[in-house]
């Protein structure tokens, strides 16, 4: 317990380093996360060899070796988001079409704004906040440390994302929001209730997926949008928004969902470190 009170201090110190010398340090922690720690080291290799079956050993092992890297800096980022400021977001991540969102805002139109866990997914949910007309909200897990939790959470929230925490989810879904606003979805989460997924091929295996984003977008008539976000160099960003659909009653049922499967699936192709491989996809198929 005494550790969470001890860890936090030091993250906060380190979120306000020059982001050089958070890089650097990624770099260190990328190689003592793959070879020392070896983190979730055969859960990310069984990943890469059953979604890339054409690629050689030596492939693989690149992969798994880049993936390191790109995990390293996922956690020295969302170490700074702590201390980053608004300023620096809107310079680190680009995005070439923001209108994409913002002219529905005009509508009365809310978006719900469909995400994975590639390239800098928590310094994406800052940039939508700055960016978007929108008034934006996130659905989160409760940490079960509460000293930690009350921290990272108000982290979250510190560019004025608005957090919806798990339990509340179904009053939320009911609920009618007044003012046009963007709720974001990690649809690449492994469903908590897989007999409730909607079922695909993703990345050569039968994958469930988890559903939340395009049910609440057929309850509420929102648009569908998703995220194009690729690492230009490094720390910095450039995002390209894809609509799925602005009238999601008339696509077939789970068809949103299969959309941002493929997209997501194409990106990852494109970019095969920048995925989250450590984590356990495919525990439920």
């Amino acid at each position: 317990m005494i550790l969470y009170y001890l860890l936090f201090p030091f993250l906060y110190l380190l979120a306000h380093l020059p982001s050089s010398a958070l890089y650097r340090f990624a770099e260190v922690l990328a190689w003592v996360l793959h070879r020392v720690v070896r983190y979730r080291r055969q859960v990310v290799l069984d990943n890469l060899r059953r979604s890339f079956p054409d690629f050689s050993n030596e492939q693989i092992q690149q992969t798994a070796a880049a993936f390191y890297r790109h995990l390293a800096y996922r956690i020295v980022e969302n170490i700074r988001c702590m201390a980053i400021t608004a300023r620096e977001v809107d310079a680190r991540i680009t995005v070439e079409n923001i209108d994409a969102i913002n002219h529905y805002y005009n509508q009365g139109r809310h978006v719900v704004l469909l995400l994975g866990h590639i390239a800098a997914w928590e310094y994406s949910g800052f940039k939508m906040c700055i960016a978007c007309k929108h008034r934006p909200y996130s659905f989160v897990s409760n940490i079960r440390n509460r000293y930690f939790d009350v921290r990272i959470q108000r982290t979250r929230a510190r560019m004025g994302m608005q957090l919806v925490p798990m339990q509340e989810a179904p009053s939320f879904f009911r609920k009618k929001l007044t003012e046009p606003s963007l709720i974001v979805f990690l649809g690449d989460q492994s469903p908590p209730n897989p007999r409730r997924a909607y079922r695909t091929t993703f990345l050569n295996q039968p994958t469930p997926f988890f559903t939340g984003g395009e049910r609440y977008a057929r309850i509420h008539n929102c648009v569908v949008i998703y995220p194009e976000i690729v690492q230009v160099k490094r720390g910095y960003y450039k995002a390209r928004l894809i609509e799925i659909t602005d009238n999601p009653l008339a696509l077939p049922e789970n068809e949103i969902t299969e959309r941002y499967a493929r997209l997501l699936e194409r990106q990852i192709r494109n970019y095969p470190p920048d995925w989250l491989w450590s984590h356990r996809r495919w525990k439920h198929t």
